[in-house]
């Protein structure tokens, strides 16, 4: 994954699923993917009403060291979200 914003937003539909590919190879399987996947929306609701405990506070600090990936990373999946469904809308 780039760590620049704009590589991000400039990226074709196949270097984003390339990324993801690399991604999901990089923690295992799609499954433990969504399972992390999840855990991280659960996290950043907590962390956005300042509801974190000091311990997931740590458990979302390791997951994403990184806020500027975090973000990138999430620019990412709506970036493929709007690709299914402009995607879909043709169908």
């Amino acid at each position: 994954m780039p760590d620049d914003a704009g590589a991000v937003r400039g990226a074709a539909t196949e270097q984003v699923e390339e990324w993801l590919g690399k991604g999901v190879a990089t923690v295992g399987d799609v499954e433990r993917l969504a399972a992390l996947a999840q855990r991280s929306r659960e996290l950043g609701t907590l962390r956005a009403r300042g509801q974190m405990t000091s311990a997931q506070r740590r458990e979302y600090a390791a997951m994403w060291p990184s806020q500027r990936r975090a973000n990138l990373a999430c620019g990412l999946a709506y970036h493929v979200i709007r690709q299914r469904i402009a995607g879909s809308d043709h169908r």
